[in-house]
C-alpha cells in the first residue's frame, strides 16, 4: 500500500478490506479482499489487487469493486487483534467508522504495519485539526479586529446569551442539513457550565430542545475548497459531548416537524444597515487587548461529509469527546443519543458577510468554553497548548510531526490505549504533548518545501516550453525570407565582469 500523510510520503503493504454495512458491526467479516490504497492528506484512496499477484488493480471491467474514496477527516478508529479462523493466525485489524451503519476493516499481517497505519491515520487528522484552528486564528486576527463593536464582542463580562438561526448536521447520524436555532448559553459559574442549545422553533421550551452541546473541545471554521470563498464561508465544526432528541430529529428529516416558518418575527429582522467597519491593522493578540476595561453586551443581531462515530460499547475516559452512538438514554417519552461532532452554518444576515456572522458566533460559544484563552484574551503563542496557533509550522517547514515520530509514539502507547480504550482525542493529547516537548527546545517543524514540492521544482527546457507555450520551428529557412542565399555564421561574444 503507497500512503501519503499531509506533506510527507511512505510506503506500506496491507493484506484486506471488508466493507460492512450490517447491524452488529461489532462481528468479523467473513469475506475479505486484497487492496491497495493511499492516504493523501485526509482523503484514503483503495483499490482491489488480484489476490495472487497482488499488483494488477482490480476493477468493473475484470471482476473488481470500484475504487473507494473515504473522507477520514471526522472518521472514528479503532485498532484491535484478532485470530484468524482459517489460517489460525494472530491479524491486526483496523476498523474506520464513517457512520454508524457503515465502517471498513483493515486487516495487516504484522503489528508494525498495523501501527504504522494506524499513526497515519490519526496523524492525518491531527494536522487537519491543528490546520483549521489555525485557519480560525489568522481569521480572527484579519476579520475581527475591523469591527465596530470589537470591544463589547469581546469584553471578559459580556454574559448575554446569543441565538442565531443556522443550518445543522449531526455527521455520523444522517447528511441531512436541518435549520435551527441556536442559543449559546454562557457560563454563569464554576459549576454551571455554558452549552449550546439548539431548537426547532422559535418557542425555547423542552418540547422544541431538538439537542444539547455541552463540554465543547474544539470550535473552528473550515478553509474552504478555494481562497475565494473564504468571505462568503461560515462553515463552523464543533467537537463536544452532543446530546440528541432522536424522535424529534426523525420527526424534522421527515418533514412532520417543518422549522422552515418557524422563525419569529423578531429573530428574523436583519440589520438595516451594514456594520461599520474601522480600518486598522491588527493580530490575533490585539484581539484580546481590545477587552480589558470594557463593559458592554453583545448585540450582534454545503459542506458535506461522511463521518463516524460508531465504535465499542464502554465506559468513556472522563477526557473523551467522541462515544458510542448506541449510547442512548430512555428520559420519559424521548431517547436520548450522544454523538461528539456538530457543523453548523450561520444564516446570512443582509450587509453582512457570511464570515463576519460565523466569527460573531464563534466568540461567544469560545467564551462559554473556555477556548483558546477566552473569555479574557485569545493566545496567540504557537507554544501554548490552548492556543489556535498551536505548533504551527515555520516555514521552510511544513508538517506538525513526522511519519517516523507518530508511529513511535503510536507504538509505544498502543498497549495503553487499548487497557484504557482510548479514542481519536486522546491520541491527540499524545501528539500535542509531543509537539509542545519540542517547541519548548526551538523546534520550527518537520519537513520542508523542498521535499513536498521536489517533483514540481525539476527543470528542464521541454517542462520551459509546455509552461510558456513556446514553439520551436525547426524547419525555417532564412532563404526564404532573403534575396540572396545566406552565409549563417553563429557569433560567440566572451564578456568579463
Amino acid at each position: 500500500m503507497f500512503v501519503q500523510v499531509p506533506l510527507s510520503q511512505m510506503q506500506q503493504q496491507f493484506s484486506s478490506l471488508q466493507q460492512q454495512q450490517l447491524e452488529n458491526t461489532d462481528s468479523l467479516p467473513t469475506e475479505w479482499s486484497v487492496v491497495s490504497a493511499k492516504l493523501s492528506g485526509t482523503e484514503l484512496g483503495i483499490w482491489e489487487m488480484d489476490d495472487t499477484t497482488a499488483t494488477e488493480a482490480r476493477n468493473d471491467d475484470n471482476g473488481g469493486f470500484k475504487p473507494i474514496y473515504i473522507n477520514v477527516a471526522d472518521s472514528e478508529f479503532a485498532y484491535e487483534t484478532n485470530q484468524d479462523p482459517i489460517l489460525k493466525t494472530k491479524c491486526f485489524d483496523l476498523k474506520i467508522w464513517l457512520t454508524n451503519e457503515k465502517m471498513y476493516w483493515i486487516r495487516f499481517a504484522n503489528k508494525e504495519d498495523a501501527e504504522y497505519m494506524y499513526s497515519s491515520l490519526l496523524l492525518s487528522q491531527f494536522e487537519f485539526k491543528q490546520l483549521q484552528e489555525s485557519f480560525t486564528g489568522a481569521l480572527l486576527s484579519s476579520k475581527a479586529i475591523h469591527f465596530s463593536d470589537i470591544r463589547t464582542l469581546l469584553a471578559p463580562n459580556n454574559k448575554r446569551e446569543h441565538d442565531e438561526w443556522c443550518v445543522v448536521r449531526f455527521p455520523f447520524l444522517n447528511n441531512k442539513w436541518i435549520r435551527c436555532l441556536v442559543v449559546v448559553v454562557p457560563r454563569a459559574s464554576k459549576k454551571k457550565h455554558g452549552k449550546i442549545e439548539f431548537y426547532t422553533h422559535s418557542n425555547r421550551n423542552k418540547k422544541n430542545l431538538l439537542a444539547s452541546l455541552v463540554n465543547v473541545r474544539t470550535c473552528s471554521s473550515v478553509y474552504p475548497e478555494n481562497p475565494g470563498f473564504i468571505d462568503s464561508n461560515s462553515l463552523l465544526r464543533l467537537t463536544g459531548e452532543n446530546y440528541i432528541n432522536e424522535e424529534l430529529l426523525n420527526k424534522v428529516i421527515s418533514g412532520e416537524i417543518n422549522t422552515d416558518g418557524s422563525r419569529s418575527r423578531s429573530s428574523s429582522m436583519v440589520h438595516s444597515t451594514s456594520l461599520k467597519k474601522k480600518r486598522s491593522t491588527g493580530s490575533l493578540l490585539s484581539l484580546g487587548k481590545k477587552n480589558n476595561s470594557v463593559n458592554g453586551n453583545n448585540n450582534s443581531p454545503m459542506h458535506s461529509r461522511t463521518n463516524s462515530l460508531r465504535t465499542h460499547s464502554r465506559q468513556h475516559s472522563s477526557m473523551s469527546v467522541t462515544s458510542d452512538p448506541r449510547a442512548t438514554k430512555k428520559m420519559s417519552n424521548a431517547t436520548i443519543i450522544r454523538t461528539h461532532l456538530v457543523y453548523l452554518i450561520p444564516e446570512t444576515h443582509s450587509g453582512v458577510e457570511p464570515a463576519e456572522t460565523m466569527i460573531r458566533l464563534a466568540i461567544p460559544i469560545m467564551n462559554s468554553f473556555s477556548l483558546y484563552g477566552r473569555p479574557e484574551r485569545f493566545i496567540s503563542s504557537r507554544e501554548d497548548r490552548e492556543s489556535l496557533l498551536f505548533g504551527l509550522p515555520q516555514l521552510p517547514h511544513t508538517q506538525f510531526l513526522d511519519n517516523e515520530i507518530s508511529y513511535q509514539l503510536v507504538s509505544l502507547n498502543i498497549e495503553n490505549s487499548l487497557q484504557e480504550q482510548w479514542k481519536n482525542w486522546e491520541w491527540f493529547q499524545v501528539f500535542k504533548e509531543m509537539v509542545h516537548f519540542k517547541l519548548v527546545k526551538g523546534w520550527q517543524g518537520a519537513g520542508s518545501l523542498v521535499d513536498a514540492f521536489k517533483e514540481g521544482m525539476l527543470y528542464n527546457k521541454d517542462r520551459f516550453n509546455e509552461m510558456y507555450g513556446y514553439e520551436y520551428d525547426g524547419d525555417y529557412n532564412p532563404d526564404e525570407d532573403f534575396e540572396v542565399s545566406t552565409n549563417i555564421q553563429t557569433l560567440v561574444v566572451q564578456v568579463t565582469f
